[in-house]
């Protein structure tokens, strides 16, 4: 099952150039919306900027190529510990009061671990049990450290989160690596070292960032599993698959995207046998933990008729998702939890969501995309601010940056959102080049088209969902990945012959 094909035939190059095409032009679309209507001139200047000092990063890497092969992994582990470190450290100074949906895993967590259930405050997990799965990897940690009497379960998570940053950073090292080139592998550390949100997620350990990892995750482990001939190696790399699909998709189904994005990837290989094992393999995996899960909760800890009556369906996100810039809305809430008879409540909503439609018509509609788009990625903080705005608990000079009322949040949201859109910019021109190696029938750069799909489907997705610019952090890894990867194209043609 080893890769075989030399050259692109006719209809992959033109799907492939069809696929590039869209997704480059749609990143720009957004990004010029996201500059000319939320922002002012300035902010284009701050994200070419940007792409100027990423260029300038990327020939000094080039120039040195030969010390930083010979020496990457001290660089590697060094940045990674360094990384690690402040993480850990910001999160103790940025400790936050959790409230709401924070609120309720963070304590629930608690008590799972100390008594062996949790709490249902307003019968919160029955209209939302898809935090259950967020609720559950926090108790395993609090009861992982309560072995050792460690008391402090807000560190513990914190520590936690730093760790699964800190190795998601390693992985994306090691998928541009494998697409591209170690000093492709060494920028996209770079762009996390001049991204300020890098420093600050730790403590905030809510699905967002919590599922960093995953996504990434499973694609690495996905390279792996096309690195190897073994049927029994291949099966074990899939299984670890689905259990990361799993873990990722019960804390934020959203993971789900890169397991698509993949599909399409082997779609257009033509692999289908491979897509087939890879199917059967991982779906089963996902199948029989998510069983065994909800076997547990129904079992020990929630009513499942109850559970089944009172949770909201999908098309409660979708409904309110056609309704102003796509926010959460409380008169959608208490329409969705009016209804007793969970098919009434269904087809209530459903006829709510005919009527929106019917009402926005097909322009209305594309609007409404655009600028649920372009809210989802025109904030480089991460929207980590939605979570320090419950209250800090320790008063930092940090607060006066990274809360939304503090003095300078302005200029620290601004700084950090000319940084993302730099990337942002970067991943599309990227994808532009990689037109010329589709053109031409170049097989190995197809690999390059999957990252751009999972950010293209994230953004799809999300302009049909209930949206927030911190619903995409656990993508923004992959914009990442495409900005680097993109650099490596751009080098290749010799732009950096304009830094000489």
């Amino acid at each position: 099952m080893a890769d075989t094909m030399n050259e692109l035939k006719k209809p992959q190059r033109i799907v492939l150039i069809t696929l590039c095409t869209l997704t480059s032009v749609s990143f720009l679309f957004v990004y010029y919306h996201i500059c000319n209507d939320r922002y002012d001139l300035n902010m284009f200047v701050r994200t070419l900027f940007t792409a100027a000092i990423s260029f300038t990063a990327y020939f000094f890497l080039s120039k040195y190529n030969e010390f930083l092969e010979k020496h990457y992994i001290k660089i590697v582990a060094a940045f990674l510990g360094t990384m690690l470190i402040l993480q850990i450290i910001f999160g103790y100074f940025l400790e936050i009061t959790p409230q709401f949906d924070f609120e309720n895993i963070y304590k629930g967590a608690i008590s799972w671990a100390e008594t062996g259930t949790f709490p249902n405050p307003g019968d919160y997990y029955f209209y939302f049990p898809n935090n259950l799965g967020g609720l559950w990897l926090l108790s395993i940690v609090f009861r992982i450290v309560g072995i050792f009497q460690i008391e402090n379960y807000y560190m513990a998570a914190t520590v936690t989160n730093a760790l699964m940053n800190v190795t998601m950073m390693l992985l994306c090292f090691c998928i541009c690596r494998k697409l591209a080139s170690i000093k492709t592998g060494l920028f996209i550390l770079f762009i996390f070292m001049v991204s300020l949100p890098s420093y600050f997620g730790a403590s905030v350990f809510y699905t967002d960032v919590l599922t960093m990892l995953f996504p990434v995750l499973f694609y690495y482990l996905y390279l792996k599993f096309r690195e190897t001939t073994d049927l029994k190696w291949q099966v074990l790399f899939l299984v670890l698959m689905g259990l990361t699909a799993w873990v990722g998709m019960s804390i934020k189904f959203t993971v789900v995207i890169i397991t698509v994005a993949i599909a399409i990837e082997l779609v257009l290989r033509l692999e289908f046998k491979r897509l087939l094992l890879g199917v059967v393999v991982v779906a089963a995996v996902y199948m029989v933990c998510n069983a065994c899960f909800y076997h547990m909760i129904y079992s020990d800890h929630l009513d499942q008729e109850t559970a089944e009556n009172m949770k909201l369906p999908p098309t409660h996100w979708i409904m309110m998702g056609l309704q102003g810039d796509g926010d959460y809305n409380g008169e959608d809430a208490a329409f969705s939890g009016s209804f007793d008879d969970p098919d009434e409540r269904k087809d209530a909503i459903f006829e709510k969501i005919k009527q929106r439609i019917s009402d926005y018509g097909a322009a209305g509609l594309f609007d409404l995309a655009t600028r649920k788009a372009v809210k989802c990625f025109s904030d480089g903080t991460y929207e980590l601010n939605a979570f320090f705005g419950h209250g800090m608990v320790k008063d930092t000079v940090l607060n006066d940056y990274i809360t939304a009322e503090g003095e300078h949040y302005e200029q620290y949201q601004t700084f950090c959102t000319g940084v993302f859109l730099g990337f942002i910019f970067l991943m599309a021109i990227g994808g532009f080049g990689n037109l010329y190696q589709y053109k031409k029938g170049d097989f190995a750069s197809l690999p390059y088209i999957t990252p751009l799909l999972a950010v293209f489907g994230i953004m799809l997705f999300l302009t049909m969902w209930e949206t927030h610019p911190r619903y995409i952090t656990n993508y923004i890894p992959f914009i990442y990945i495409c900005a680097a990867t993109g650099m490596e194209f751009l080098s290749k043609i010799r732009i950096r012959m304009f830094l000489k």
